[in-house]
């Protein structure tokens, strides 16, 4: 299974043990043989181990028989995907600069009337 064309994209990966991920295929490794392959994924979502953590996470790699089959995700998918990876951070860090900031507990819209 040659993977190549899918580099830059997210992509489902199912795995020999029944596992799943979602990642981004950054690289590709070839060996000499041709034959095996290895691929480096930023993994993204994955399944739960039985301590509730994420069993892949971060930069993975992965050869070729390994690898059980791939579910090509939808473009619009993808870029859902892509944004929450790049904007998720920058949410994170507004929510602990304010939160120790005396914020108003009620908020109204619309026109605001002068009590005269």
């Amino acid at each position: 299974m040659d993977l190549t064309a899918y580099i830059g994209q997210y992509i489902k990966i199912f795995t020999q043990e029944q596992d799943w991920f979602i990642g981004e295929l950054l690289k590709v490794h070839k060996y000499d043989d041709g034959q095996q392959m290895e691929y480096e994924f930023n993994c993204v979502i994955s399944i739960k181990d039985q301590n509730r953590k994420a069993k892949f996470k971060g930069i993975y790699l992965l050869k070729t028989d390994e690898i059980k089959a791939i579910e090509e995700l939808d473009p619009q998918v993808q870029q859902g995907i892509r944004l929450t990876v790049i904007n998720a951070p920058k949410l994170i860090e507004a929510h602990r600069s304010m939160i120790n900031e005396n914020l108003p507990s009620r908020v109204s819209f619309g026109r605001i009337e002068n009590p005269e």
